[in-house]
């Protein structure tokens, strides 16, 4: 799984504010702190929702880790855990770094119609 796809997943799964959480990676439902990939996880920070979608340590993990840390401009855990912050903030964070990843890196110039070469007399 690539990084967009990651984030696209990850997004999905703290989509309403029930499933997004501070302070741990995951809970159940409850609020007890639970491993990412258990199936009590119910709700998830940021950064375990990255985990969860990504199924592991993968490139996917690491590469939709880095794309949302440029978006938020830091870390992610302590970004997600400020006391301020919202679950609609943290939903505009992963949507501004899934456009990053949409947007071609190196865009083909725009196709200009052909025109033959001059004609030399």
């Amino acid at each position: 799984m690539n990084a967009l796809q990651v984030l696209r997943k990850a997004r999905k799964l703290i989509e309403t504010p029930e499933r997004w959480t501070k302070g741990d990676a995951a809970k159940d439902r409850d609020g007890v702190p639970v491993g990412m990939k258990s199936r009590a996880a119910v709700c998830f920070c940021a950064a375990g929702a990255i985990a969860r979608a990504s199924g592991g340590w993968n490139g996917g993990y690491h590469n939709a880790r880095a794309a949302l840390e440029v978006a938020i401009g830091g870390a992610i855990a302590e970004w997600n855990d400020a006391p301020r912050r919202t679950h609609a903030q943290v939903l505009r964070a992963f949507d501004k770094a899934i456009t990053s990843l949409e947007k071609p890196t190196n865009p083909e110039p725009p196709h200009e119609r052909h025109r033959p070469p001059p004609r030399r007399p």
